[in-house]
């Protein structure tokens, strides 16, 4: 689809939920959950390229620090977010088993498909952004309030020495939250976690500040301009408009299970038994359970 014509698809949502807003509530639910109709869960690779702007090179051929998939409830009433350590020793389409960050070197098709052959789901789509993506993002939000577990330090950002305890971050800081793995305690493992939390912090904020199909349109479009994607204009109006639905404590995240090891001399992480659980779990249920969340 061409930029003038994705421009007009989404006018064109956007124009829909304004009038079905306008007609009754119970109608606008039933469009926004069209296409997540079925017995099936709707399955989002959610990726964070370690390049592009302000580092050289393309986000869709950088590496996956970020590798996440956001699995909506059939009945699309929760959102299990399960998040995989960027070592995560896989199987990975055309490159053989190495850590599932390679995989987005070969593009975020490749990517989505080393998702589904590790998880066994079946994955609809795939979203990336990079560095400035992230920063910029959270900047037009006006910031994301976190409670920051301990004091991080990042020398790539501008505002990089965080204290541990509640606080609005802005685009660098959020930076530092989601790169700071050497000083945490829990290491790669514990980055990983701090993303999927800054993604639920983002939800629970933006869930409480929008308010209407003009917030709703301008949100759509920070997501736009922020983020690459595969997912068509109408259905990111109607994925965007069906998260503000979702009550927080319907969110659910978890880290996937792994042990540290090595291969080939690298330090890996081997996922373990408990890690097909959760697969096989969210392919039966379509969630996690809510005592699966990470603390």
């Amino acid at each position: 689809m061409t930029g003038p014509a994705r421009r007009l698809a989404l006018a064109l949502a956007v124009l829909q939920v304004v009038v079905l807003a306008a007609a009754s509530a119970t109608a606008a639910r039933r469009w926004v959950a069209a296409p997540l109709d079925g017995d099936d869960a709707y399955v989002l690779l959610v990726l964070g390229s370690d390049e592009g702007p302000p580092r050289p090179g393309s986000a869709r051929t950088g590496r996956a620090d970020g590798f996440h998939l956001l699995v909506v409830a059939p009945a699309h009433d929760a959102v299990s977010i399960l998040s995989f350590p960027r070592d995560s020793y896989v199987a990975v389409p055309g490159a053989g088993r190495t850590k599932i960050n390679a995989s987005l070197v070969r593009g975020p098709e490749t990517a989505l498909a080393t998702a589904e052959l590790v998880s066994g789901l079946e994955v609809d789509d795939w979203i990336l952004t990079g560095f400035h993506g992230l920063i910029a993002a959270v900047d037009e939000l006006g910031g994301v309030t976190v409670d920051v577990e301990q004091r991080l330090y990042d020398p790539v950002g501008a505002s990089s020495d965080l204290q541990p305890g509640v606080q609005r971050l802005d685009g660098w800081q959020a930076l530092t939250y989601t790169r700071d793995r050497k000083s945490r305690s829990d290491g790669d493992i514990g980055r990983t976690e701090s993303h999927a939390r800054l993604l639920q912090a983002g939800h629970e904020q933006v869930r409480a500040e929008v308010a209407g199909a003009a917030d709703l349109m301008r949100l759509v479009s920070l997501i736009r301009r922020h983020t690459e994607s595969s997912i068509p204009a109408d259905r990111l109006v109607r994925l965007t408009a069906l998260a503000l639905e979702i009550p927080p404590a319907q969110v659910v995240r978890q880290v996937v299970p792994g042990r540290i090891g090595s291969a080939g001399g690298a330090s890996v992480i081997h996922l373990t038994p408990a890690a097909e659980a959760l697969f096989a779990q969210l392919r039966l249920t379509g969630r996690l359970a809510a005592g699966d969340a990470a603390s």
